[in-house]
């Protein structure tokens, strides 16, 4: 027991990592100049993670991004009516898979061509990821999805809570740190949030690479 348990740590702590860290730098800046290698990388890449590689994509570029700090970001902590963010206990228990999946439901039916998109992928993660279950099913969930739930509700929730955390939304009189926007991905031109004390711990909204 001992053994599993130091296994499923090890491996949720490198999953968290390679799709909270090492995926999302792939997202923004694609590694391969092939479209078709890069999909393909991305659906195995992103399995480890308890995620459909198009899923996060989905949720991280066309929401997060694209809406952060509003209400329509639910990547986010929910706010209080003080404008608070919820305890981090309670977000990291409830974002993945619950709210991610309401979510990504509601979002990924609402078009046609999405909805086709969505399915195709969702099919094939599906084929990849019940791979362990085929093998030895009480060995997938300690070594497959246990270490997925480890990555995400204890390596990659609590760095979204930390990172946005007393976030206010860019406005012309919240200038970005200049220090801070020349490590980013994302330009700061494109919006996003900076923090109150100045000195970046948030992200900046952007559109997705082509």
């Amino acid at each position: 027991m001992a053994f599993v348990a130091a296994s499923a740590i090890m491996l949720g702590w490198v999953s968290g990592i390679n799709v909270g860290v090492n995926f999302h730098n792939h997202t923004h800046r694609r590694i391969f100049t092939s479209r078709l290698v890069n999909r393909w990388f991305a659906r195995i890449w992103t399995v480890s993670g308890g995620w459909p590689s198009f899923f996060w994509e989905y949720s991280h570029v066309t929401v997060h991004h694209a809406r952060l700090l509003s209400t329509e970001d639910w990547t986010l902590p929910k706010r209080k009516a003080d404008g608070s963010f919820e305890d981090f206990r309670v977000y990291a228990l409830a974002h993945w898979p619950w709210r991610c999946m309401v979510h990504l439901r509601k979002e990924l039916t609402s078009g046609r061509g999405l909805r086709r998109n969505a399915l195709r992928e969702f099919t094939i993660f599906l084929m990849l990821w019940s791979i362990p279950f085929w093998i030895d099913p009480i060995m997938a969930l300690w070594l497959w999805v246990l270490p997925q739930w480890i990555a995400n509700v204890v390596m990659m929730a609590p760095g979204m809570y930390v990172q946005h955390a007393g976030c206010v939304r860019k406005r012309p009189d919240r200038p970005v740190s200049p220090d801070f926007s020349s490590t980013r991905l994302d330009p700061p031109a494109r919006g996003g949030a900076v923090s109150p004390k100045g000195w970046g711990r948030c992200d900046y909204s952007g559109g997705q690479e082509s």
